[in-house]
C-alpha cells in the first residue's frame, strides 16, 4: 500500500468573513461570505488529514461569535499552525481562538523538504539564513499588492488574494516564481 507523502502548505490573509477586506482589496466576491466559503473549499480541496498548513496572519473578523472560528478550523483537514499577523492580536485573550493551532508564534523558521524556510506575517528585506542556508521566505500582509515590493529571490507572497485563495505548497510558489519571470 502507498502512503500519500505528508506536504506543507502556506496561505496568510484569509480574513475569514470580513467584508471591508473583501471589498478593499478587491477580492472578486460579491460578499465576505461567498469569499469565505471559497477560501474553505479550496483548503478542503487540497490538504489531506495528514498534512501541514501555516496560516501566516490575519485570520478572521474580529467580531466572529464565540466558538465559531473554532468549529471552522476543527473541520479543516491537516494540522494547522499559526504565524500571527497584525489582525490576529485582538484575538490574545480568547484562549479558543488559539487552540484552534498546533502552535501560534509571531515568527518560525521550519524545514520544508529538506529547505529552510522562514515564515513571518510582514515581508522582510533579508531573513535569517537567506545567503548560508539558501532559505526561503514566506510572508502575508500585502494581500496581491506584491508588485509594490523589490523583487528578492526566494520570497514568496501567501497572502490568499495573491495565490488564487488556495493553500500553495513550497513548490508551488517556487514554480509561480519561475513562470513569472520567463
Amino acid at each position: 500500500m502507498m502512503h500519500k507523502k505528508k506536504k506543507i502548505y502556506y496561505i496568510a490573509d484569509l480574513h475569514l468573513y470580513s467584508q471591508a477586506v473583501n471589498q478593499k482589496s478587491g477580492r472578486p466576491f460579491p460578499n465576505a461570505v461567498d469569499m469565505t466559503e471559497t477560501i474553505l473549499q479550496n483548503w478542503r480541496d487540497t490538504v489531506s488529514a495528514s498534512d501541514k498548513v501555516y496560516v501566516i496572519g490575519d485570520v478572521c473578523k474580529y467580531n466572529l461569535p464565540d466558538g465559531r472560528l473554532q468549529q471552522i478550523f476543527q473541520e479543516l483537514p491537516g494540522e494547522k499552525h499559526l504565524i500571527l499577523g497584525n489582525h490576529d492580536i485582538v484575538y490574545r485573550y480568547k484562549k479558543a481562538f488559539f487552540r484552534c493551532f498546533s502552535t501560534v508564534k509571531k515568527y518560525d523558521k521550519i524545514i520544508d523538504a529538506g529547505r529552510h524556510v522562514v515564515l513571518f506575517h510582514y515581508p522582510m528585506e533579508a531573513w535569517d539564513g537567506m545567503n548560508y542556508q539558501d532559505a526561503y521566505h514566506i510572508h502575508g500582509h500585502v494581500h496581491g499588492k506584491d508588485e509594490e515590493l523589490m523583487y528578492l529571490p526566494k520570497r514568496y507572497n501567501a497572502a490568499a488574494d495573491h495565490i488564487g485563495f488556495t493553500p500553495c505548497t513550497l513548490d508551488e510558489f517556487i514554480q509561480r516564481d519561475k513562470n513569472r519571470r520567463r
